[in-house]
């Protein structure tokens, strides 16, 4: 029997009622109901899922620890990279020393590489900041010394006021080199300034453009303004004498691993008369040249002070090469620290070396045994430190590094100057006793950084994973060892040098 609405049947009520009233109902007893429910399907998708996200994470661990560790550090002191080194050098050290005595004839030659205006440029040496100048001090210098000992090939050192010389930027201006003056690849010697406020983007792999940023037009660039400083010294090669001598200079360098650890405070000054032109310098020095404090400003550091000062007073063309600066840090005893102070100061211990020269004052070729080389300098393959004393695989470092097939040490001898530019940066903690070992062989030993290929910083097996140097050390515990016994092995094979035992240091020679 059917009711009417309200007759008292519960059955009867809200006849008609939707079915989908069911899921819309808000009753607050309701909302507890679907709420809970909600918390139950959660929990039941998470006991499902959880287990599978752990398997997952854990697989991806394994798979970082197989490809990209950390392991252990490679050991570079190890016999097998020592004394290949040490026959590497000899090889080298038999060539420099094979060609006999000729007249000298050189000539230098300088192209600017700062951009004009410099707002807005790419800087590199401060990663991982990317930094655009708002200005600048100075100029950026490419320069190029071309020599030639009689009717023997030329020789050139080229030198830029750069961060580091790239592989790809040292090929490429070593092929322009080659088409316009007839230098091959492995009579160039290069080496930068290691300014940390020159210009970026000419890098071409990740690392490199973590550091200086990466474009290829940058290359292009700075090589279509670098390489023609060699063709041109080239054809107004004069009759030059070449003089060194190596100043003393403490107190613009620090251990920045230990204050009071060595350091290598001795400053390389080169010095070149050429007939008829102005005297040309070539100062080395170890104490690495971040001076300036403006992160965005073009500069030259404090070889930009020093330069002009140098030029000033002896009327030279002055250039800047980085020495043996692996743990070497610069300072100044007259504050602030800048490079104006620290260029100032410097520039008075390199005027005490050098032996000013009018331009008008003629000058005789000096005979001199002139030669140039590389030779391979053996070390493990590059990883990437990861802290202590781990790193990276070499999987996963080649991937950031894309390293070159080889490392090379490119040499120059001339006369008492042995210039060795490595491929990297040594440590100034080892670079004494090799320059002691030199002069006892007759020669003044120059040691200058980024030959065209970067191995990171070739320290000390005791100094691995330290400081500011640790994430750089690519080349493994002790990579100054195969360096070292290199150039060992290059003075034991040279003849005696020219240079008397009882000659000054500080002092230009020949007088």
């Amino acid at each position: 029997m059917t009711g009417t609405p309200g007759n008292g049947h519960p059955e009867d009520e809200q006849p008609g009622a939707p079915l989908e009233d069911a899921f819309y109902d808000t009753a607050p007893e309701k909302d507890a109901r679907a709420i809970e429910g909600a918390r139950v399907i959660l929990a039941r998708k998470l006991r499902w899922l959880l287990p599978r996200l752990g398997i997952l994470l854990a697989v991806l661990v394994l798979a970082f620890l197989v490809v990209a560790g950390p392991r252990p550090a490679t050991r570079a002191d190890s016999p097998q990279y020592v004394e290949q080194a040490r026959a590497n050098g000899a090889r080298l050290g038999r060539e420099l020393g094979a060609p006999t005595p000729g007249p000298l004839h050189a000539a230098v030659g300088t192209w600017s590489i700062r951009p004009n205006p410099p707002n807005y440029v790419r800087l590199g040496g401060y990663p991982p900041e990317v930094r655009r100048s708002t200005g600048a001090d100075g100029d950026l210098r490419a320069w190029a010394w071309v020599l030639r000992a009689g009717s023997g090939p030329a020789c050139a050192v080229m030198g830029a006021d750069l961060l580091m010389v790239t592989p790809e930027l040292a090929d490429e201006v070593a092929t322009e080199v080659l088409a316009l003056a007839d230098i091959p690849r492995e009579r160039i010697v290069f080496t930068a300034s290691h300014t940390h406020s020159s210009i970026g983007n000419y890098g071409r792999t990740l690392a490199e453009g973590f550091f200086v940023g990466s474009t290829i037009p940058g290359v292009h660039e700075i090589a279509w303004r670098w390489a023609p400083t060699a063709w041109n010294t080239l054809r107004s090669m004069r009759p030059a004498v070449l003089r060194a001598a190596q100043a003393d200079a403490p107190a613009f360098i620090v251990n920045r691993l230990d204050k009071a650890g060595a350091v290598d405070a001795t400053m390389d000054v080169v010095q070149l008369d050429i007939r008829g032109d102005e005297p040309a310098v070539m100062v080395l020095y170890g104490a690495h040249t971040t001076s300036e404090p403006r992160r965005d400003w073009m500069s030259p550091d404090y070889p930009g002070p020093m330069r002009e000062r140098v030029s000033a007073y002896a009327g030279a063309f002055v250039s800047f090469a980085a020495g043996a600066m692996g743990s070497m840090g610069v300072t100044t005893p007259m504050a602030p620290r800048n490079p104006d102070n620290i260029g100032t100061l410097m520039a008075t211990t390199v005027m005490s070396s050098i032996r000013p020269r009018a331009r008008s004052e003629d000058v005789s070729a000096a005979e001199l045994r002139l030669a140039c080389g590389r030779a391979p300098m053996p070390l493990p393959p590059l990883r990437v430190p990861a802290g202590g004393d781990w790193a990276l695989t070499e999987a996963a470092s080649a991937f950031l590094l894309d390293p070159p097939a080889e490392f090379n040490v490119s040499a120059l001898l001339a006369g008492p100057l042995l210039l060795v530019s490595f491929p990297g940066e040594l440590s100034g903690e080892v670079s004494g006793p090799l320059r002691a070992a030199a002069r006892h062989r007759g020669y003044s030993l120059a040691i200058a950084s980024f030959s065209g290929e970067y191995a990171g910083y070739l320290l000390p097996a005791a100094r691995y994973g330290k400081g500011v140097e640790a994430l750089t050390q690519f080349a493994g515990m002790g990579a100054a060892a195969p360096a070292v016994a290199l150039v060992e092995g290059l003075l034991a094979a040279l003849p005696p040098g020219p240079l008397p035992e009882d000659a000054r240091a500080d002092r230009a020679w020949p007088p």
